[in-house]
């Protein structure tokens, strides 16, 4: 893929596109068609998260990629989260390469979810 085609890619959602803890409430509030995919490991994910977020652990994006974009990319917009906002542009960056159309990470992962005040539930 050449560099022009990799800037196109990244313009799409805005190179370093990202919502706020605040944003992404709104979007839950007003029932936008999102996905929320929680990619940091399934033990923490266990522990607490988003009401309704899927959980692909950030390595499994890495090898699967191609596959997951087919099952992710359903018209919906994807918000990626982690920890503390480092791993999601990554795979952010990853889901963009591969042909997602609408990706954003959410600042300051669940750290400042968390710390917004906002719902987490655990399995």
């Amino acid at each position: 893929m050449g560099l022009l085609s990799k800037l196109n890619i990244f313009s799409r959602a805005g190179l370093g596109a990202a919502v706020s803890a605040d944003d992404l409430q709104g979007m839950i509030d007003n029932h936008e068609d999102i996905t929320i995919v929680d990619v940091r490991n399934t033990s923490r994910f266990g522990c607490e998260h988003i009401a309704g977020a899927v959980n692909i652990p950030l390595k499994l994006i890495r090898k699967y990629d191609e596959v997951l974009i087919g099952v992710l990319d359903n018209g919906n917009r994807l918000v990626v989260c982690c920890e503390n906002g480092d791993d999601c542009r990554a795979a952010r960056d990853i889901l963009l390469a591969r042909g997602a159309a609408d990706v954003v990470c959410l600042k300051g992962g669940m750290k400042e979810w968390a710390r917004a005040g906002r719902m987490l539930i655990s399995d």
